[in-house]
This record gives C-alpha cells, structure tokens and sequence, in this order.
C-alpha cells in the first residue's frame, strides 16, 4: 500500500486537518479529498463526483458503485455534455487514512430518465475497484404507504459548518419516507419516480436511495429537488392608532425527486455487467 501522505501537508482553505490520502493524488486532489473527508468513514459506495480542471474542483454531484467497483450510478443531468477531462469520482476509505480516486473514462445516459452510467477506472489502475463497496441488486420502493428509506450523498454546504469548516460538499445522511410515486414528464426527461419527504439540494443528486435493513440493495437514485408555494401566510401589525401594516408572505415547501430504478432494470443489466456470484 503506498505511504500515505498527510493533508496538514495540503493548502486547505487556510486550514490545518490531519489525514491522509496516497502519494499518487496531485496537490489538487488531495486538496479534495482531504476537504471532503476528514477523518471520518462512509460508506464505501458512495462518493462524490466532480471534475478536477486547472487545480480545481467542480462539484457536480454524487456518485455510487453498483455490482462492482468500476461501474458508478448518478443523475444524467449532473454529466456535462461531451466527454470533458478531468472527470472523477472521489470515495472515503473504510480505513481512516486512505482515500480513493477514479477516473470516468466513459459513461452512458438513460435515453429518457435522468439516469447515467459512469465506467470509472481507479488512479492507480485497480486501486478504487477493489475498495468500493457497491450496492449489490436492486430494490423495490414506494411499495407501502410511508415506507422509510436513507439517502446518502454530499449535497453543498454554502456556509462553514462543524464538520466541513468551509464551502463544497459535505457528507450527510438523510432520513425520510416516500410520499408518493408517480410518472414524471419534464425537460425531456420521462421515468417512473417517487417523490421524497425530503429536500434534494444541490450535490445531492446522484445519490443512492436505500433501506435501512436491506443496505446491499439500492431502490432509487436522487433526481432534482421540486418546490411549491403554499398559501401565503398574512401578519398584521398596528403601526399607530388606526393604522395597520399588513405583511404577505410565501411560504415554499420542497420535495426531493428521485428516479425508480425496478423499472430500468433491463437497461441497467444491459450497460452494467452482474457479477457471475449474483446470478442465479
């Protein structure tokens, strides 16, 4: 295993983190994977997707393995148009020290869901196949009124915040339920979704949706996020003797959207090769 290299070593937003990524990471990405992670664990599916180009990142969204380490799911709409260079997937080690870096080398877009396949190749070559992971099959959703799932991802944090001292993506679990399913036709994309209890914020997409007791199986991947308005909430406040002030107010309600993937089983056994010990 190569010598670890410290991030107290790496320019960090003016920071000083204790951790450790290989010696084969550019300053670049070290830099990324050290603000990203830390010093703590994820699961080893789930990574962030992102495109390094002049000595930066673009945070783009999440990304996870699926049946093997060198085949990645994420919302079609997160994949910049073309083949651009410089597009990664980033995942945290199941050993605090080590973190692991794969290049997309190709990728594949579901012609009318916001659905794509990244074919990822690890830096160095295997390094990130053997270190994922992957969710293993897939599951039902949306099957019981209210059933419960997590949503794991690396959704934008704006401001500085306890675990990541600065702006980009910041891992975060959510815990929520399904409201609904539904046939989602907008901006050319049509697939069978299900509407979350949750907000989708930006980063988020591309994230596995899952159940707590069935881990190895992933029911949905993260879309967009949809917001309605409600009605508008009125205050009034007396300003001076027979005179009032009156304040109209909207209040905005979100909802996470995310593409069912027991419809797009076919196409995903077509693109994603299942593994000899998962077949019957």
């Amino acid at each position: 295993m190569p010598t670890p290299v410290a991030c107290d070593r790496v320019p960090l937003l003016g920071l000083e983190r204790i951790e450790a990524v290989g010696p084969s990471f550019s300053a670049a990405r070290a830099q990324l994977y050290c603000a990203i992670f830390g010093p703590v664990t994820a699961i080893r599916a789930v990574g962030v997707f992102a495109r390094e180009q002049d000595d930066k990142a673009d945070w783009l969204g999440t990304a996870f393995a699926f049946r093997d380490g060198s085949h990645y799911l994420t919302a079609s709409h997160c994949v910049p148009d073309g083949l651009p260079s410089g597009l990664t997937v980033s995942l945290p080690s199941g050993v605090a020290g080590m973190g692991f870096v794969g290049h997309v080398r190709s990728f594949v877009r579901h012609p009318i869901a916001d659905l794509a396949v990244l074919m990822v190749e690890g830096d160095p070559p295997g390094s990130i196949e053997d270190a994922a992971e992957p969710f293993r099959t897939v599951g039902f959703a949306g099957q019981e009124m209210a059933e419960e799932f997590l949503a794991f991802g690396y959704p934008m944090s704006r401001e500085p915040a306890p675990t990541f001292p600065g702006i980009g993506p910041t891992m975060r679990v959510f815990v929520g339920h399904y409201q609904r399913t539904f046939l989602y036709r907008e901006g050319g994309y049509e697939f069978e979704a299900a509407e979350l209890s949750i907000p989708a914020p930006e980063g988020l997409s591309g994230a596995p949706v899952f159940n707590r007791e069935r881990r190895s199986e992933v029911q949905a991947v993260v879309s967009w996020n949809h917001e309605e308005r409600t009605e508008r909430v009125r205050e009034e406040t007396i300003t001076a003797p027979g005179h009032k002030q009156t304040l109209a107010v909207d209040s905005i309600v979100s909802y996470g959207i995310a593409v069912l993937l027991d419809p797009l089983r076919d196409w995903l056994d077509e693109h994603v090769p299942i593994p000899a010990r998962l077949v019957e």
